[in-house]
């Protein structure tokens, strides 16, 4: 725990940097650090997954002719909603573990009130990981592999957007997000692997029922 402790602070940086980020407010900075948190929630899954749904069902609309060249087909989509659900309770379990776990102190406990400027309402659950950043990320490794450069450098810019809004907004230290962010690759991850698994093993069973 010790060990985990020195590596969290790292040597005074995390703080250090959450401090250098969080003091320097203005007008456009706080609107666009309210708008990323708000973008970066958890519970903004339904959405994704209304999008996706009805990219999925575009080629039976009535103009599907019309459709754009190069429109993904739709069992690709449907890979992309398995990994995103799936990657998205992996994600919620692993976060709500180590928030309830570790529970480390949002950065007004741990600094003082007097000192963080806290946008909104104080948020009292565990620092660690930042469930923003999770989902962000996790969002980020679903979408990255059929993405373009230019789908890629947004996708990136996606990420450290939310990331540096919770610093802004007086929620998280960088280390959570840092954990965070890594929490959203490895579920994305997770979830291919499990479905991968899954398709092996249906085909395993076709041949074997030949």
């Amino acid at each position: 725990m010790h060990f985990f402790a020195e590596l969290y602070h790292f040597f005074g940086l995390n703080e250090a940097l959450f401090l250098a980020i969080n003091q320097h407010h203005a007008a456009v900075v706080d609107l666009l650090a309210r708008a990323g948190s708000a973008l970066g929630n958890f519970w903004n899954l339904p959405l994704l997954v209304a999008v996706l749904v009805a990219v999925a069902l575009a080629p039976s609309w009535r103009h599907a002719r019309r459709l754009p060249a190069g429109w993904p087909r739709r069992d690709a989509v449907l890979r992309l909603l398995l990994v995103l659900v799936i990657g998205w309770a992996v994600a919620m379990a692993v976060v709500g573990t180590l928030k309830v776990g570790l529970h480390l102190p949002r950065p007004p406990m741990a600094l003082g009130e007097d000192i963080v400027r806290v946008l909104g309402s104080a948020e009292t659950s565990g620092s660690f990981p930042s469930g923003h950043a999770t989902f962000a990320a996790l969002v980020a490794a679903t979408f990255w592999r059929p993405a373009g450069l230019a789908a890629r450098i947004a996708l990136v810019g996606w990420v450290l957007w939310v990331c540096v809004s919770r610093i802004v907004l007086g929620a998280h230290f960088p280390a959570d997000l840092v954990a965070g962010c890594a929490c959203g690759v490895l579920s994305a991850w997770a979830a291919r692997a499990l479905l991968a698994r899954y398709a092996r093993s249906q085909r395993g069973a076709l041949a074997r029922g030949r």
